[in-house]
């Protein structure tokens, strides 16, 4: 049988109604394969490229922190080396005024001198400079004018000696250097210095040491200069370990011509790069490299070589993607192993999604066709899964589920029959209690009139009684209320036994007017009186204690009537506790079965009256157990109202009372 209608929350749903139809249609359907491989993509690729990026930049900045530092110390001892060449070229021709024969030689006046003599001191000169390239090897030529002997002497870097008159030497002449100091021409074609046998020859391009040469020690009488010409592959030499093929650097003296450069077109030229030309007008401090960004492109480095005779600066220009390069290289190789293996997981992520999604996309159209009400579908039709994981237990839920869920329609359609009859009956069952209630109101009358004032008090006692019990419509009642329900239950026991009775109530005032749920302590005083037989036994007390503690309500049923034996107080816990156990089950059909197996289990019977101290003690033994359904009933309602949040301990030695212990948590009855 297929039941096309639900019960949903009492009441009957109709076929075209569907809850969520409203939320559900509004919502575009993505499939949770979508959503999953969407979810593992992105935790590959954004972790990858945050880890990528913050990589590159770190690489970058340590790349460039690297750069800047090897560079500056390269540069430094770069600079130093053409600083300490100059100085050793300066020193070598320096090393004239220490020899006082050439010195006195180029004293002497040219009319002076003899023709022999003459001879002897041009000898004697170029020895001097042969000497010279002992300690500047790399000299292309040395030349030497001396103004008193009105001769220009040549020597190349061969031994070739050259020399001739040169009638317009004069002493006059000005140098642009102090005296006793030498000066640097920047880079040029090699002269010949009018000598007409090198007319024909070829000169590259070489840097000039000039030292004018005074007679010690006037400062104005100068007796020649000396020129030191040194080629430029001899700074190419120097400055090779400093750059490579993509980088530029160049050596600038401070009017801008270029002494050197990577680019061998510029040298002996005016440089016109502005970069440059802002270098030489700012003040750099001698030996001191600085880093200049000029360029978001480009790297510029640069140092000044303040050394006597020179003001040069060495200026070095680095591509940054030159300096990247490394990190650029590693990088792109990272992204295409990243990509080939992004393609080899994005292949594995697929099929495992679609291995696990698929008994998901199985159990979907199974859920859909029983939503469709079709209750009678069969799982197996749809899916067979056989493995233990969290996709069988999700399997073996919905068969139960569905079980439940056909068990429970079939319940709530007897269970609204039920209804029906119990309306009709209880229709016909109300002129009962009204009668009895008439009844008692009419007896009570009856006795006030005759003037049995007792009796009228008992009847009306009862009739409160009657009243209270029957009143359904309140199923939580303030404590002082239940007591003064068994106010009037003691009183009408104790029309039957003469034995007194001592009753104390020690209820505090928040406690007294906290809410119960109904008929909780009225069994309770029961079992005390009928099972405990404080009636029947003389001196009996019977005690009721409730106060509030923190924020647990204590109710504390205690007499002093006849105990409970250890095997039954034990099986009366036991009993309790699995009345617990079933309402803190998640399984609904548990509790359900619990409270039935409970529900059909009967009383023993035992006798009205007790004449005997052996009657007594089966009394004492049997106390509990034939009203063991009432006290569980007692804790499945505390249970149910309290949610689970309370607890029902009995305590008895077996011979001098019991007392009943109740503890609840009154946050969830008033959340309740």
């Amino acid at each position: 049988m297929v039941f096309r209608k639900f019960i949903v929350y009492g009441r009957m749903m109709p076929d075209n109604c569907v809850l969520g139809d409203v939320s559900m249609n509004s919502q575009r359907f993505v499939s949770i394969r979508i959503k999953l491989l969407s979810l593992l993509f992105i935790c590959i690729l954004v972790p990858f490229l945050v880890y990528w990026f913050f990589s590159y930049e770190y690489i970058k900045t340590s790349l460039d922190e690297e750069f800047v530092s090897q560079t500056t110390d390269t540069m430094r001892a770069t600079g130093n080396s053409i600083s300490d060449y100059v100085k050793l070229v300066d020193y070598t021709a320096r090393g004239l005024y220490f020899n006082s024969e050439v010195m006195d030689i180029l004293s002497e006046k040219e009319q002076s001198v003899s023709s022999y003599r003459l001879l002897q001191t041009e000898s004697r000169i170029f020895d001097f400079l042969q000497t010279l390239y002992s300690s500047v090897p790399d000299a292309s030529q040395i030349q030497l004018s001396a103004f008193n002997l009105k001769k220009s002497l040549l020597l190349q870097s061969d031994m070739q000696r050259y020399e001739k008159d040169h009638i317009y030497l004069s002493q006059e002449r000005r140098f642009p250097c102090e005296p006793y100091h030498s000066y640097v021409t920047s880079a040029h074609m090699q002269s010949n210095y009018n000598f007409q046998e090198l007319s024909g020859r070829e000169f590259s391009l070489v840097f000039s040491l000039h030292m004018p040469i005074y007679q010690i020690p006037s400062v104005t009488d100068s007796l020649g200069e000396i020129t030191i010409d040194i080629p430029i592959s001899v700074l190419d030499s120097i400055c090779a370990p400093l750059f490579k093929e993509k980088e530029y650097l160049c050596l600038v003296d401070g009017n801008g011509s270029y002494v050197y450069s990577s680019i061998p077109a510029e040298i002996a030229t005016q440089t016109r790069n502005p970069v440059i030309q802002n270098i030489l007008s700012s003040s750099l401090e001698p030996g001191v490299p600085l880093v200049l960004d000029t360029d978001s492109e480009d790297i510029v480095i640069c140092s000044r070589i303040l050394e006597d005779p020179v003001d040069w600066y060495l200026i070095k220009i680095s591509p940054k993607a030159f300096v990247y390069e490394k990190a650029s290289r590693f990088f792109h190789m990272m992204l295409y192993s990243f990509i080939i293996v992004t393609l080899a997981e994005i292949l594995l992520i697929v099929i495992t999604v679609i291995r696990f999604t698929a008994p998901i996309r199985k159990v979907t159209a199974y859920a859909e066709a029983v939503s469709a009400g079709d209750l009678d579908a069969n799982m197996s039709s749809y899916i067979t899964y056989t493995k233990n994981d969290e996709i069988g237990s999700l399997l073996i839920t919905i068969r139960k589920m569905m079980y439940s869920i056909k068990n429970f329609i079939i319940h709530q359609y007897q269970l609204e029959l039920a209804n029906r009859t119990s309306e009709l009956k209880a229709l016909q069952a109300q002129i009962n209690p009204h009668f009895i209630h008439n009844t008692l109101q009419c007896l009570a009358t009856n006795a006030l009139e005759g003037g049995n004032l007792p009796l009228y008090q008992s009847i009306t006692a009862l009739g409160q009684m009657m009243h209270y019990s029957m009143d359904t419509a309140h199923n939580l009642v303030p404590i002082n209320d239940a007591l003064h329900y068994i106010e009037l239950y003691l009183k009408l026991q104790k029309l039957r036994f003469p034995n007194a009775l001592e009753t104390e109530f020690d209820i505090s005032d928040e406690a007294g007017a906290m809410l119960i749920p109904k008929m909780t302590l009225q069994p309770l005083v029961e079992n005390s009186i009928r099972h405990g037989n404080l009636l029947k036994l003389d001196n009996s007390r019977l005690t009721i204690r409730a106060f509030v503690e923190g924020n647990y309500l204590h109710l504390f049923v205690k007499d002093t009537g006849t105990g409970i034996s250890a095997e039954r107080l034990e099986e009366l816990t036991r009993s309790l506790q699995q009345v617990k156990a079933a309402a803190s089950s998640s399984d609904a059909e548990t509790f359900v079965d619990a409270l039935n197996r409970f529900s059909e289990e009967r009383p023993a019977s035992r006798t009205a009256d007790i004449q005997s101290e052996q009657q007594l003690e089966t009394d004492r033994e049997n106390r509990y157990v034939s009203n063991n359904i009432g006290m569980r009933n007692v804790y499945q309602r505390l249970l149910l109202n309290y949610k689970n949040q309370c607890s029902m301990e009995i305590s008895s030695d077996g011979k001098s009372g019991t007392v009943i212990h109740i503890q609840a948590d009154y946050r969830m009855l008033e959340h309740h």
